[in-house]
């Protein structure tokens, strides 16, 4: 099981949490926030969902210009402060998305999602930046 689902949701000053944006009948079971290391250090956070016995592990992080952010307070005060500077708040929310298989763990599941993000993030800065 090698697929990974991105969700790249543009963003203004509404920011709508990761923890509450999930298909039907999927709950998250913990959060923990990590930094991956690449061209430039992406500040995210793993989330474990399930829904009955199926499981996925997330990676999101908040993306404003060429700066991450795993910490939607820290987001949200950047946001205030591009608007009061400049009157930008653009912006989005990534999430990186993958099924757990029934023999994997989660440090093999959290590789992956770190090699795809990393080769994800140099192409997503060429969209969001300005």
């Amino acid at each position: 099981m090698n697929r990974s689902t991105v969700l790249v949701q543009g963003l203004g000053l509404g920011v709508i949490s990761p923890k509450l944006v999930f298909p039907e009948g999927w709950n998250f079971a913990w959060v923990k926030p990590t930094e991956i290391d690449g061209i430039d250090k992406i500040k995210a956070n793993w989330m474990l969902t399930r829904k009955g016995s199926s499981q996925r592990l997330v990676l999101c992080w908040y993306q404003d210009s060429e700066m991450t952010f795993g910490s939607e307070f820290n987001y949200l005060m950047r946001l205030r402060e591009r608007q009061i500077l400049g009157g930008r708040t653009d912006g989005a929310v990534v999430t990186v998305v993958t099924p757990i298989g029934d023999h994997e763990d989660i440090e093999q599941v959290q590789n992956r999602l770190k090699s795809f993000a990393s080769e994800l993030y140099p192409q997503l800065v060429q969209h969001v930046a300005y």
